[in-house]
Order: structure tokens, then C-alpha cells, then sequence
């Protein structure tokens, strides 16, 4: 365990820096720079022009800014300037603020609603989440706003870095053909959200979903072309994941502690695959690593105990897994699966409907079955859809061909 908190941690280390480091340089600050304090609130002036909101009392539970302070107009509200604000409820803003920065509202664990003064320029709040104006970018979604199955308007083209992380309340999220771009961490945290459906021309995730603990079933589209760091860490109960075939690179931690993932089967668009990408898939099985893969980072399948490599004779994975002392098999004598043989014993029958049943539930715990067996439809996701045309099938009342 203590292996597995120092790989996530670093990883943690490694993507705030690079965020974060900026070249060095030297700053003269004025007095007027200096923080002050207001009712709740910490801010600094600027320039002698402008105020930032820099920081609140922590034991805050409502926060109205002031459009002016000392006669100058608040502006700018600051990076993680609510950050640990746990008992914040509401927050109201004022139509001079043309600036938040991301991550402001982090970790705000009972924040319900952001509300924006109807003339503000630049801002905008609708039942509580904070929009632009054109209501193109989803800022932030309130951790304890009450939408538990929320629809991201068709306006939005994207979701801010952090904009729902730690939303424990939300269970389901509709993203519209819209959205092409989702932030950093924008999902991280949210854990009980069960399932998501990545439009088409999304082309990136970095940590997207980290922590989404009850995350089941997940739809990357072929626009993909880089899985970061961290993106699915610690979904654990992420039991199947269909790689799409123009990913070029896995991430640094991107599947790690993903402890129900049986199977996985890399595209041969795939070159790299990062450190500790799948360190801790406790349950991982089998893996297909093609010939277009040059490099595997360090540990990125360490502590997969029961994990077979599948690769081409004299390729890289087969180096790799001898070097790692990982078992390994040509790609083409890994028996193939039946569809709706979860149980693997030669028969298609209420047994299997039975274990698909429990595993889709949570019940995975010394839970041993065909993940490509139990896709009985063959969409990339294993969920009640499958269990449906499996009974259905067995039954004979329903013309399925398996």
C-alpha cells in the first residue's frame, strides 16, 4: 500500500509542476500589495486600480464580495481563493469581477450555489453554476449542488479545469456533441457518478476522473489521442475499458489502482506507456501490447500479480515483460472468449446471468470472470444491457445471435 500512495503521489508531484513552475524572476511588491482583510474576506489592491480577492474565513457560510472595497473595484477573485472552505454554502459575486481563476471553489465540500449579479459582463450562474457569459464554458458545479443528474447545457464547448471535482452529490452527467475540451482534474473526486459518455472531439484527458470511485462504464471516442496522467486513477470499480484506436500515448498512473479492470487490449496507435500506468490492477488479467509500442515507464504494471503480457515474438512487449519477469504469450493462443461465457466453464447458461448480475451491482470481491466474455454486445461496456440480451438469449425468447 505504501508503494501505491508514493507511485500517486508522485504523479500528483509531477502534474501540479507542471502547472505550476514559473521562470524565475524578480517582483518588487508595493505596500498596496500587501493582504488586508475585509468582513470575511482577504484581498490585496493592485496597482492602486483594482482589488483581488485573495482568500475567506474558513468557518464562512455565506459570502456576498463587494462590487468595491477602499473605493477601488473588486476585479479578480484569485487561485483557491475558497479553496477549504468546507462549511461555504453560497457565494454571491458582484458585476465588477472580470476574472476567476480556476480552482477557486476547490474542495468548497458544501458549496450549493455561485450566484452572479445579472449584469456582470463577463460571468453568468444558472440554478447555482457558474458559467461565461456565453455560457460556453462550464466554470464550476457547486460540490453540493442539488442537480443530482445534471445536463450540461448544448451551449457549453467546455468544462473548466476542476469544474466538478469533489461534486459527491452528482450520480449522472450529460455531455452534450458540444463540449470539445475538458479541463484538468474536471471530474476528480466524484464519487458516486457511475457512468460517462465522452463526446466526439474531445481529444485529451488529464486526470479527468481520478477518485471516481463508483465509475463502472466510461465511453471514449475515437478523437482521443492522449490519455494522461492519472486520468482513470483509482476507479475502482471501473471493470472494463475500451482503448480508442487513435490513442498515441497512455499517461503516467493513467489506469492505476484500477483494482476490477480484468482486460485490456492497447491499440497499435499507442507508442508509450507511462510509469505506473496500471500499477495495483489488482484483477488485471491480460493485456495486448502491440508492436507500436517503444516504451514502457517504470512499474507500470508492477503489483498486477495474476497479469499475462500478449505481444508479438521479438517485440518490445517481449522484452519488456522477460526484463519484468511478467508472463508472456503470443498474441493468437489466448483461448477466445464466448460471449456470455462469464464464467469461463464452456456453457452459455443462468450461472453466468447470475455472476454478470452481482459483478455489475459492486459484488466483484473474489470475483473471477471473462470481461470480454460478459461485453455480450460487443460496445466496450459490460452493464445491464448485456445481462438483458445473455437472460433473454438463454431463455430463447428473443432472436440473439451470440
Amino acid at each position: 500500500m505504501k508503494k501505491r500512495i508514493a507511485s500517486l503521489g508522485m504523479a500528483a508531484v509531477i502534474l501540479g509542476a507542471s502547472v505550476s513552475v514559473l521562470p524565475m524572476m524578480t517582483t518588487t511588491v508595493s505596500a498596496e500589495e500587501t493582504e488586508k482583510t475585509f468582513e470575511q474576506l482577504t484581498y490585496k489592491i493592485i496597482d492602486g486600480e483594482s482589488v483581488t480577492i485573495t482568500g475567506c474565513d474558513k468557518s464562512a457560510e455565506e459570502i456576498k464580495i463587494p462590487a468595491e472595497i477602499e473605493g477601488m473595484p473588486v476585479t479578480t477573485i484569485d487561485r483557491e481563493a475558497f479553496a477549504l472552505c468546507r462549511t461555504l454554502r453560497s457565494v454571491t459575486i458582484p458585476a465588477s469581477v472580470n476574472n476567476i481563476a480556476s480552482m477557486t471553489f476547490a474542495t468548497c465540500d458544501n458549496l450549493t450555489a455561485i450566484n452572479v449579479d445579472p449584469s456582470n459582463e463577463k460571468y453568468k450562474s444558472l440554478n447555482g453554476v457558474l458559467f461565461d457569459k456565453g455560457q460556453t464554458q462550464l466554470t464550476v458545479f457547486p460540490c453540493k449542488n442539488e442537480q443530482h443528474d445534471y445536463t450540461i447545457p448544448n451551449t457549453v464547448s467546455s468544462i473548466g479545469d476542476g469544474a466538478f471535482a469533489g461534486s459527491t452529490s452528482l450520480t449522472s452527467v450529460t455531455i452534450p456533441d458540444s463540449v470539445t475540451q475538458i479541463g484538468h482534474e474536471a471530474f476528480a473526486g466524484c464519487e458516486n457518478l457511475t457512468d460517462i459518455t465522452i463526446p466526439d472531439g474531445v481529444t485529451s484527458l488529464d486526470s479527468t476522473f481520478w477518485l471516481c470511485s463508483s465509475l463502472k462504464s466510461v465511453t471514449i471516442p475515437d478523437s482521443i489521442t492522449d490519455i494522461g496522467g492519472m486520468a482513470f486513477a483509482g476507479c475502482t470499480s471501473l471493470s472494463s475499458v475500451t482503448i480508442p484506436k487513435n490513442v498515441k500515448s497512455i499517461g503516467d498512473c493513467a489506469f492505476s489502482n484500477c483494482s476490477v479492470l480484468t482486460a485490456v487490449t492497447i491499440p497499435d496507435s499507442v507508442t508509450s506507456i507511462g510509469f505506473s500506468a496500471f500499477e495495483y490492477c489488482v484483477s488485471l488479467a491480460s493485456v495486448t501490447i502491440p508492436d507500436s509500442v517503444k516504451s514502457i515507464g517504470i512499474g507500470a504494471f508492477d503489483n498486477c500479480e495474476n497479469l499475462t503480457i500478449y505481444g508479438n515474438a521479438v517485440s518490445y512487449a517481449e522484452t519488456y515483460a522477460k526484463e519484468n519477469n511478467i508472463p508472456f504469450a503470443l498474441i493468437g493462443s489466448k483461448q477466445q472468449s464466448v460471449p456470455g461465457d462469464v464464467n469461463g466453464d464452456g456453457a452459455r447458461n443462468l450461472k453466468d446471468v447470475t455472476l454478470l448480475r452481482r459483478c455489475i451491482a459492486g459484488g466483484w470481491e473474489n470475483v473471477t470472470i471473462d470481461t470480454a466474455a460478459a461485453d455480450v454486445n460487443g460496445d466496450g461496456n459490460v452493464n445491464l444491457k448485456d445481462v438483458t440480451i445473455l437472460r433473454r438469449s438463454i431463455a430463447g425468447g428473443w432472436d440473439v445471435t451470440l
